[in-house]
């Protein structure tokens, strides 16, 4: 249900940072502190990534599952069907929040090289200071920050860009930031979903006190809820009326439009952050002040 930790690659832990993976670059340390609008994003981020982690996990322990399954004998094979509650939508609004968090930060970090380049930010209307997330390159030059930065700072935004990497920045963390955090702000809630799976065994349905061997048969089975799924077994495994038993794993996942999972909810944002924290922030630090 939680997603194993990854520390970060550089230096000591840095307050507020190091509760959203580890520990912070030696180029954040020579700033001596991050400025206070930033560091105070990072910390409620990790605040709410904390409680989202919660909220799921309290979910999935009161998840009452109920699977039915369906002999098929002419196909050797099973219908199976989940019944599930979704997660409650307060868990899409938590993580909603967590990725406001870091559309802040990034903006705070645009206005704060523009100050410390000796430019007036410019607040509002078309052109206003943001920081630039691009799929596609420009057609002429780099990335830039209104009104208008150094060749040095434009290539530094250049090089974080998702364009910069393979596949149009497909998975790249500022991508999946930027379409979610419109998604949240402009649409409507991203969908979080169960994604339950297991390695089961089939039985009689009136077997209950069924003990699993390492000589049975197993089966792969997802838990898709509402959606039938059909598994094929051998003979042996055929049963009238049956049961499906084995060691289950679930999480909670980010769902697309088409029903295709796209990610572990908590892990999605756990990613967004530590690319904040391992990639932006240190490219950037040499051309920001800590004011």
């Amino acid at each position: 249900m939680r997603p194993p930790n990854r520390r970060a690659r550089h230096g000591p832990a840095l307050t507020g940072t190091a509760r959203i993976e580890g520990r912070a670059p030696s180029t954040i340390r020579r700033m001596r502190r991050l400025p206070v609008d930033i560091e105070t994003r990072l910390v409620r981020a990790s605040q709410l990534l904390a409680e989202l982690d919660q909220m799921c996990l309290a979910y999935l322990l009161n998840n009452n599952r109920t699977t039915d399954v369906t002999t098929v004998p002419e196909r050797c094979a099973y219908v199976v069907r989940s019944h599930v509650e979704p997660p409650p939508p307060i868990i899409s609004a938590v993580f909603g929040d967590v990725l406001n968090n870091y559309r802040s930060i990034l903006d705070y970090i645009a206005r704060n090289l523009v100050i410390t380049a000796g430019l007036t930010p410019i607040d509002g209307g078309p052109g206003s200071t943001m920081f630039p997330i691009r799929r596609s390159r420009p057609s002429v030059g780099m990335v830039d920050v209104s009104p208008g930065l150094s060749s040095e700072v434009r290539e530094a935004l250049d090089g974080l860009q998702p364009y910069a990497t393979p596949n149009e920045g497909r998975g790249h963390p500022l991508a999946e930031l930027s379409e979610l955090n419109n998604r949240d702000k402009h649409r409507l809630l991203n969908v979080a979903a169960l994604s339950e799976g297991g390695n089961v065994v089939f039985a009689p349905r009136d077997v209950a006190d069924l003990t699993i061997t390492g000589e049975m048969r197993t089966y792969h089975v997802r838990v898709l809820p509402g959606e039938d799924q059909v598994v094929a077994v051998h003979p042996d495994d055929l049963f009238t009326e049956a049961q499906a038993r084995g060691m289950w794993s679930a999480t909670v996942v980010l769902q697309e439009a088409n029903g295709a999972w796209s990610g572990q909810l908590v892990g999605v944002g756990r990613r967004i952050g530590v690319y904040i924290v391992d990639e932006v922030i240190p490219r950037l630090a040499p051309y920001m002040s800590n004011e």
